[in-house]
């Protein structure tokens, strides 16, 4: 909790609305981008409000809005117009991810939250959550495997990013890697094609195998590009390959399904990767709307675990491991 307490943040999520706008619009019209390039000593309310075409007392507003949130940091002036202001951190970038128009907070919007939301009270006291038509875990007809992969595709650019920065340490050579739960294949399209010493096959259930394949239809990559059939759950995965890697799957099952499927790919790799949604205030913040629509949801954990969990999973299967911080974090296991 900030230092503006309980009290503060409830009374701006009561109006979570208007400060939505607000941000958007801030975005939008360039005024985050121009608090992000002020120099230390900040950025003139007059200035400000002449660049960008703003009228002065209400853009002054506007900004007291933003420093209340914790973004914006102030230096009184002599008068209103002298008034100084900086970021206190990037948010123009930060505004992109949320609020673009292929945002993935815009996806999630498209989910069937209305199935929950005004039900909240009673689905926490055993009413039925949200009906399995609506949205299953796991997925219970095509089409909703189909609309989940495609869900998290829109969430790729940030760990495609995450995988570049780290993969000429990881995949300095020539390296096949098994992508469990890869969707509809856009990580691994995004990989291969970035990285020419990676093949990457995805493992998934049949139904998506269509989709993948058109995925992967158009790509220079090809025939580094692959799709193995199958269910991790219960089930065993194919050898054959360097790496097994699981990105955004584990959180999703209880730990005797995650300790299990990390056991069966260390007996089919030597390296294991997992690039999950570490437990972190920040990233617990950016999970909250999938931590409050699958409160409907009883077959998804949606338990978001620290890093060391995992560390002490690799420690019980005799693999040493290492975490790369990034955007998302990547970790590690490699056989001793």
């Amino acid at each position: 909790m900030t230092t503006i307490g309980a009290r503060g943040w409830m009374s701006m999520l009561f109006h979570a609305d208007k400060l939505n706008e607000l941000l958007e619009v801030a975005w939008r019209s360039g005024l985050l981008a121009r608090l992000d390039a002020a120099p230390a000593e900040g950025i003139a309310l007059g200035v400000l409000a002449a660049d960008l075409g703003m009228v002065p007392g209400r853009l002054y507003k506007a900004l007291d809005c933003l420093e209340a949130l914790g973004f914006v940091l102030r230096d009184d002036g002599d008068t209103m117009l002298a008034t100084r202001y900086r970021a206190a951190e990037p948010l123009a970038a930060a505004a992109e991810a949320v609020y673009a128009d292929d945002s993935i907070e815009r996806d999630r919007a498209t989910q069937p939250f209305g199935a929950l939301q005004g039900r909240l009270g009673e689905v926490l006291r055993g009413a039925p959550g949200i009906a399995a038509e609506d949205f299953a875990w796991p997925p219970s007809t095509p089409e909703q495997s189909a609309r989940f992969a495609a869900s998290m595709a829109a969430g790729i650019p940030p760990i495609a990013e995450s995988f570049a920065a780290v993969a000429p340490t990881l995949f300095p050579e020539p390296t096949r890697i098994l992508d469990v739960g890869g969707g509809n294949g856009t990580l691994a399209r995004r990989l291969a094609e970035r990285h020419p010493q990676l093949t990457v096959h995805v493992f998934e259930l049949p139904e998506l195998e269509p989709l993948a394949n058109e995925v992967f239809a158009d790509s220079p990559a090809r025939d580094r590009l692959g799709f193995v059939g199958g269910d991790a759950i219960g089930g065993e995965l194919p050898g054959g390959y360097d790496v097994i890697s699981f990105v955004r799957i584990l959180h999703d099952w209880p730990e005797e399904t995650a300790r299990a499927l990390l056991a069966e790919a260390a007996k089919r790799a030597d390296r294991v990767v997992v690039c999950e949604e570490l437990r972190t205030p920040a990233r617990l913040a950016v999970q909250t709307f999938w931590s409050w629509f699958l409160i409907g949801v009883d077959g998804c954990v949606s338990r978001l675990r620290e890093w060391e969990r995992y560390q002490a999973w690799f420690d019980d299967l005799d693999f040493a491991s290492q975490l790369y911080p990034g955007a998302f974090d990547i970790g590690v296991g490699r056989r001793r």
